[in-house]
């Protein structure tokens, strides 16, 4: 990542969101609701795509919204893709198409000011 579009919030003076974590791992993942993950203009998401396989037919992206809750951009779900994003943006992951028989597993920290 270029030095000058990097957040401006410092890692080292992070935490990890575990309610956010435990979520993740107890399958409850973000797949219906739209979501901010941090207060505004808090925080940093890194969201990992943690299938081991994915076939892009399957859709499941994760769709970013405007402000006005237009959708703007997507990401593709990719094993092993790590989508990192400012947490206040509005966001929500897409829903697998009717080919997909797995899950989409994915993980997401949030990093927040102290």
């Amino acid at each position: 990542m270029p030095v000058s579009s990097r957040p401006s919030v410092s890692v080292e003076r992070c935490r990890v969101r575990r309610d956010v974590v435990r979520q993740a791992l107890e399958g409850r993942l973000f797949s219906r609701a739209r979501g901010r993950n941090a207060g505004p203009r808090d925080g940093i998401t890194a969201l990992y795509y943690a299938n081991p396989d994915w076939n892009e037919h399957w859709l499941g992206e994760t769709i970013f919204y405007d402000e006005e809750r237009q959708p703007v951009h997507a990401v593709g779900v990719k094993p092993g893709r790590l989508a990192i994003f400012h947490s206040n943006i509005l966001h929500r992951a897409g829903v697998p198409s009717r080919e997909c028989f797995e899950p989409r597993l994915s993980v997401a920290f949030t990093f927040v000011p102290r």
